[in-house]
């Protein structure tokens, strides 16, 4: 499999290095531009290979190729700090990938230079549905504390909730990463909503591939605009007239006093 791929990245300019083929003469701490696992075996060993390479090439951003998928198996890649997962074998899709990947390290390395100053995150409950708003860059560490933040807003709302619309207005596009969007979405899964129930709102048709690529399989939605998505998730408001739908999605967006 690895000899395929490597003869058609060599085809297309690159030059590739096969890690069984080299991994006993490289050096601790080798500089490689990318990493690409290729995870059609027991998916157990392919996490204890990662593992493995982790500790021999340090720092250096892996991209790893799987079909069948499943909640545990992105979020156990999440958790070995994946930074891309491509969902096809398609020597042509791997190879755009693999430069996508190469262009998202190097708007990596710009983004922790950037101020997260401009970081916002507002969110409400109104009418059994709970509304976030995000706008400016996404990091890591300002996400992860989001799960205690809704948990301890929400209280003994969760089981009313109807769903949860995410809008990103204005939200950086380059930092819709992997680890990132994996981190700011998982956590309906420990907190015990569905993701059937949760929906978002954007132009943006960077985010909402990056979004799709990882959530679309358990039930998460993009729609095109909130009056759609209210009659999707309210049947009883879908039956009134399109001035009623309109004052009622509307009024979703206004925070309780």
């Amino acid at each position: 499999l690895c000899d395929f791929y490597s003869l058609f990245f060599t085809k297309n300019d690159i030059n590739p290095k096969i890690y069984s083929d080299y991994k006993n003469t490289v050096k601790k701490g080798a500089n490689f531009t990318t990493i690409i696992v290729f995870a059609k075996t027991d998916f157990h060993s392919v996490e204890d290979e990662i593992k493995e390479i982790k500790k021999e090439i340090i720092k250096t951003p892996i991209m790893v190729v799987i079909e069948k998928t499943n909640f545990f198996t992105i979020d156990t890649l999440y958790n070995l700090e994946i930074n891309k997962i491509c969902f096809n074998f398609n020597p042509e899709i791997i190879l755009n990938e693999l430069k996508q990947l190469v262009s998202e390290n190097e708007s990596n390395k710009d983004n922790k230079k950037v101020s997260d100053k401009n970081y916002i995150i507002q969110f409400h409950e109104n009418n059994d549905a709970f509304i976030i708003d995000i706008s400016g860059p996404l990091k890591e560490e300002k996400l992860k504390p989001l799960k205690l933040m809704f948990i301890n807003y929400l209280k003994n709302k969760i089981d009313k909730i109807k769903v949860v619309i995410y809008i990103f207005s204005g939200t950086d596009e380059n930092t819709m990463t992997f680890s990132n969007v994996w981190t700011l979405l998982r956590i309906w899964e420990e907190i015990g909503i569905k993701y059937d129930k949760i929906a978002y709102l954007t132009s943006s048709e960077i985010i909402k591939n990056q979004i799709d690529r990882y959530f679309s399989l358990f039930g998460l939605r993009h729609y095109e605009n909130l009056i759609e998505l209210t009659k999707a998730y309210f049947p009883e408001i879908s039956k009134k007239n399109e001035a009623e739908i309109f004052e009622f999605s509307s009024k979703l967006l206004e925070a309780k006093k």
